[in-house]
């Protein structure tokens, strides 16, 4: 029983390597696909900076458009360092927002904006988010092969707790279960300040019935804890769509009725408006 259990084990972890192999690999080829897309076709708007902050070697931009699809006025903000921005654009200035068109996407998974006059260089935080995944996994199958190894627990009915610790079994166990929440949900959406991004340029503006909520998390600056909502509305043609999301202004009002954006092609995917009006900024 003991040798089925420790080739189980095995074979599990060789499993979950492959699926973070596969999450990086599938990934990479997602973002060399939207760097081709906004070098080659990429969709554009029209902005103005908004505010300019300036820190020892940053300067912080904020730029204010006019979503072309919802009609709603939002802001975005860059990074840059104070050496590269120079006198690039002052407050009041006009500038356009680059971003990935997606007319012909079934599915946005990575959205990343530049402002017009930057270098197309995509953001690297998921990937090396997703090769430490890689080498953890890498590490745990060469851990267990190992002291398989040693154990000579490929041929004889070593106890699983010889070959690995069950305290080392039970936190192998919870990270993965931690991180393949990670991994499914880097598979099928977009990080959640591209996600944002994406909604605020293409998202359709709607009314949504909050069915239930809980606070959970931490506090804000302001004393109140995210709100994490289920609702449920109808999209444009007609059909009832139930999804979640989450807000802290939310947890400010706890009204019954809520403005939303939704995704045209995932309409599960939305995100909370604050208080929308056709030319008024809102917030998320």
């Amino acid at each position: 029983m003991n040798l089925f259990l420790n080739y189980v084990i095995l074979i599990i972890a060789v499993g979950l390597a492959g699926l973070y192999f596969y999450n990086m690999l599938i990934n990479m080829i997602r973002t060399n696909q939207v760097k081709k897309e906004l070098i080659n076709n990429c969709a554009a708007v029209e902005g103005t900076v908004s505010k300019l902050i300036t820190k020892k070697k940053k300067t912080y931009v904020k730029v204010r458009f006019t979503s072309p699809t919802n009609g709603m006025l939002f802001e975005m903000f860059y990074e840059y360092f104070t050496d590269d921005w120079k006198e690039r654009a002052k407050v009041g200035d006009k500038i356009t927002i680059i971003y990935p068109e997606v007319s012909k996407v079934k599915k946005v998974t990575a959205f990343p904006t530049f402002l017009e006059g930057d270098k197309i260089k995509m953001p690297i935080g998921a990937f090396v988010t997703d090769l430490m995944l890689l080498l953890f996994s890498a590490y745990v199958v060469y851990s267990l092969t190992y002291n398989m190894i040693q154990k000579n627990a490929f041929v004889k009915d070593v106890p699983v707790t010889e070959v690995t610790s069950g305290i080392m079994l039970i936190l192998y166990l919870v990270m993965h279960f931690l991180l393949l929440t990670y991994v499914f949900d880097r598979l099928n959406n977009a990080p959640t300040q591209e996600n944002q991004n994406y909604l605020q340029l293409y998202g359709i503006q709607t009314n949504a019935e909050v069915t239930t909520f809980k606070f959970v998390g931490q506090k804000n600056s302001k004393g109140y804890k995210e709100s994490q909502m289920e609702i449920e509305y109808f999209n444009g043609v007609g059909e009832k769509i139930k999804a979640k999301c989450a807000s802290y202004y939310y947890s400010e009002t706890q009204e019954q009725f809520v403005c939303i954006l939704y995704d045209p092609k995932n309409n599960k995917n939305v995100v909370y408006i604050k208080q929308p009006e056709k030319g008024k900024k809102n917030k998320k």
